[in-house]
């Protein structure tokens, strides 16, 4: 892992759990379920672009998402 991917997932992973925390204080599980997804996701990556990439997708549609 490099020093870049480690600062992502910090200053990601943080603003996961914010969103995460929004989700459930507002009752909706979009931005819970999105937040959750921030989360997990650099399990998932290896490479900081992909990574970076990934947290755009689950931002895009958490956001465009409406239920």
């Amino acid at each position: 892992m490099s020093t870049t991917y480690i600062l992502w997932s910090i200053f990601l992973g943080a603003l996961g759990f914010a969103y995460f925390i929004y989700g459930k204080k507002q009752r909706k599980a979009i931005p819970l379920f999105g937040g959750v997804g921030l989360i997990v996701l650099p399990y998932f990556t290896s490479e900081w672009y992909f990574y970076v990439f990934g947290v755009f997708v689950v931002t895009l549609s958490a956001y465009f998402v409406k239920l």
